[in-house]
């Protein structure tokens, strides 16, 4: 199996201490409500309910931006050795990223550019569009090709505008260009969260003291609070 990731981060989110009145007050009187060993007569049930409903970890921070994942298997033979094979895999996407790049790079617009190429930049941008013409044929062979060398290949997409990510996934080939560039420009338009850092629902419980019963004349808040 060999396996590519790209991953795109625009923002992260992540929270600071958690202070008691952030809390939910469900999840603090259920907490209360737990005995105090898990090994006490009807205590499992008890841990288990607590579990099912606020879960066992929480989301400390979460990266948003896109992912396109690839991944290829095939089956082990004779013929093929694994140093092989990951070099076979590893030409494919490097002619993937490569045709990506040469078609950013060609990029052009605005009028004025058109009306005062030259002749050779003009024959450049015929045989461009010639070339462009027979793109879904050269599409069907390279997916032809990749199917026949391949036992199965997975691409998953997150993040990015749905619609492009959909037609990457089924429209996958090793020349993905255009679709390649719109969806990483969709992206800023539509992040996903995909890469989480949790850690467990007892670190929310390891409140300092003093907060849950602040010092002063004037206490409006806490334990001791008005409301």
């Amino acid at each position: 199996m060999a396996m590519l990731e790209m991953n795109i981060f625009r923002y992260e989110i992540f929270m600071d201490d958690v202070t008691p009145d952030q809390l939910n007050v469900g999840f603090l009187r259920d907490f209360t409500l737990l005995p105090e060993s898990y090994f006490s007569p009807g205590a499992e049930i008890i841990f288990q309910n607590f579990y099912l409903r606020w879960g066992t970890h929480y989301i400390k921070s979460a990266k948003f931006g896109g992912q396109l994942k690839i991944i290829k298997t095939k089956e082990a033979t004779k013929d093929l050795t694994m140093s092989e094979f990951a070099n076979a895999a590893e030409s494919d996407w490097k002619m993937t990223m490569s045709t990506f790049s040469a078609q950013a790079s060609q990029t052009k617009s605005g009028s004025w550019w058109h009306q005062h190429e030259t002749k050779e930049e003009s024959q450049q941008s015929a045989g461009t569009a010639e070339s462009g013409s027979t793109s879904q044929t050269n599409r069907n062979q390279e997916k032809q090709a990749s199917s026949q060398q391949y036992s199965n290949e997975v691409l998953s997409v997150q993040g990015g505008d749905q619609q492009i990510a959909a037609a990457i996934t089924e429209m996958y080939t090793t020349a993905l260009t255009t679709e390649l560039k719109d969806w990483l420009d969709s992206i800023k338009d539509y992040p996903k969260p995909f890469s989480f850092v949790l850690r467990p629902v007892s670190d929310l419980l390891d409140i300092p003291f003093d907060s849950l019963f602040p010092k002063g004349d004037r206490v409006d808040f806490g334990c001791l609070g008005k409301t």
